[in-house]
């Protein structure tokens, strides 16, 4: 009897780049690497997408993780991390870099690359590609990680045009990778944060206050005007245009993992949102209701079992030793993971593993006539060859003599 196919938890998870702007509060690295730890343990995941990670984050991941977890992570601006030096970079969102976490007992690496996106910021966004190959299916999944840029709108057909190539650029990528050649099973998931636009409401942008944007050093609204202006437009999903581009980049080969068919969309405390933002951005959660700036998309050939967005808080006892107020409880990250059930294509098994298995039971596998009869005629051709060549010498030794 075949095992039953066993699925692959997958997730797309912005950890949040160890920024300079979080330095002297509570979100700081130092106190949230403990945080992002349990909660990559808690997903439970074979395989995590992750967006924002500095190589110095991604170094800290690995040893909390332990032996085993791999975790590989390209900064988006290596030029920038080469001349800052070990380091990296003193400004926050230069620092960030994309990347993909595994459990080396499911999966196992096969190569990663990165390409640059475009950015009308000063920051560099880019795309990783991790090829991995799954032990219990024998496919080999292709993961794209991406970090968009946040600059200009999301409203149809006035939305970012960087945007709007870095989704033509990641889904051909993503088409490209179902389209390699060599055979066998093959699966591709485009995990990305896609990003916040700010507002671009010009009777807001003159607004100004201490709190700055999440991706840039663009002043924030005041607390006042963060309450008056919840309808502003941010990134809106389905109904924005990046959403649209990445639907019409795909080309039908992947589809978001909400619309798979069969697939069970949980609500695990958050419906599909993605985006929390701390207290002080205007862009938060808190102030804006709930949005979903990150995306799943996955090959057709896979099955979505479920996705789901599972909300997490932690008692903040720095947030106490200050004597802040507040809940109390804090955020891993100012995003939430996407997390996804997944059955892969199998690969079927190659003719070796086939026969030793068979021959294991002492049996022949099934087939195995149409399977040896190659091997016969080209063991027959060579003994004939063989035989002529034998009879050729004897000629040529007759005719001397």
């Amino acid at each position: 009897m075949k095992p039953p196919p066993q699925p692959l938890r997958a997730a797309s998870y912005n950890i949040r780049v160890d920024h300079t702007d979080d330095h002297g509060t509570v979100h700081d690295w130092p106190y949230r690497r403990a945080l992002v730890t349990s909660s990559i343990v808690a997903l439970r995941a074979d395989v995590i997408g992750l967006q924002e990670p500095s190589p110095t984050q991604a170094a800290h991941l690995q040893v909390d993780l332990g032996p085993a977890w791999g975790v590989a992570v390209a900064a988006c601006d290596p030029e920038a991390w080469r001349a800052a030096g070990p380091a990296g970079p003193a400004e926050g969102q230069k620092r960030d870099g994309n990347g993909v976490a595994w459990r080396r007992d499911r999966l196992r690496l096969l190569s990663m690359d990165d390409f640059a996106l475009p950015s009308d910021s000063p920051f560099k966004r880019s795309c990783v590609v991790a090829r991995l190959r799954d032990r219990a299916s024998g496919c080999e999944l292709s993961l794209l990680s991406a970090h968009f840029d946040h600059e200009g709108d999301d409203e149809l057909g006035r939305g970012s045009a960087a945007r709007r190539a870095s989704a033509a650029l990641v889904m051909a990528r993503a088409r490209a990778e179902l389209e390699r050649g060599g055979g066998g099973a093959r699966a591709v998931l485009v995990t990305g944060d896609c990003t916040p636009p700010p507002s671009s409401n010009p009777r807001l942008a003159t607004t100004r206050s201490l709190h700055q944007h999440p991706h840039c050093n663009r002043p924030r609204l005041s607390l006042l005007t963060r309450v008056r202006s919840c309808t502003v437009n941010t990134f809106l999903d389905r109904r924005g245009d990046c959403y649209r581009a990445l639907v019409e980049a795909a080309g039908g080969m992947l589809l978001d993992v909400r619309d798979a068919d069969g697939a069970v969309e949980v609500d695990a405390g958050r419906g599909a949102s993605s985006w929390e933002g701390w207290l002080t951005n205007a862009w938060a959660r808190a102030h804006r209701g709930d949005q979903r700036y990150d995306q799943v998309f996955v090959s057709r050939a896979v099955r979505v079992l479920r996705s789901s967005v599972p909300e997490e808080r932690y008692p903040s006892e720095e947030r106490s030793r200050r004597g802040e107020g507040g809940s109390g409880y804090e955020y891993a990250s100012d995003h939430l993971p996407i997390v996804v059930d997944l059955l892969l294509p199998v690969a079927p098994p190659s003719t070796a593993r086939r026969w030793g298995a068979a021959l294991a039971r002492g049996r022949l596998p099934v087939g195995w006539r149409a399977q040896a009869a190659p091997a016969v005629t080209t063991a027959a051709t060579a003994a004939t060859a063989a035989a002529a060549c034998l009879l050729l010498a004897r000629m040529l030794l007759r005719a001397r003599v």
